[in-house]
């Protein structure tokens, strides 16, 4: 029987912190990528603290899994997710996504 394992990337925060995600999922991001076709499969993020790390993929978890979306489902989804941010936590995140080319 093949076996359905999916290649797993772990992305390493500014802080140190570590995080398995699929690579389907991390490439979502230019940076991360770049960094694969490169053979990275340890990605280091020196701009992009453990917080925002945490809440990024949990956001390229969810566009992941609405890929099959209509665009407005995927842009209330967008909406709530963000709502309860406040506005150092957006300005960190919009930060950390502009490095991460998301």
């Amino acid at each position: 029987m093949a076996s359905s394992s999916k290649k797993m990337l772990i992305l390493k925060s500014s802080d140190g912190h570590e995080f398995e995600i699929e690579e389907s999922i991390a490439v979502q991001s230019i940076t991360i990528k770049n960094m694969v076709e490169d053979d990275y499969t340890l990605i280091p993020l020196p701009n992009v603290n453990t917080e925002n790390l945490i809440v990024i993929i949990e956001y390229m978890k969810k566009h992941a899994e609405k890929m099959d979306s209509n665009e407005e489902e995927i842009k209330e989804f967008d909406k709530e997710f963000l709502k309860d941010k406040n506005y150092q936590n957006m300005f960190e995140l919009v930060v950390a996504a502009n490095y991460l080319h998301i």
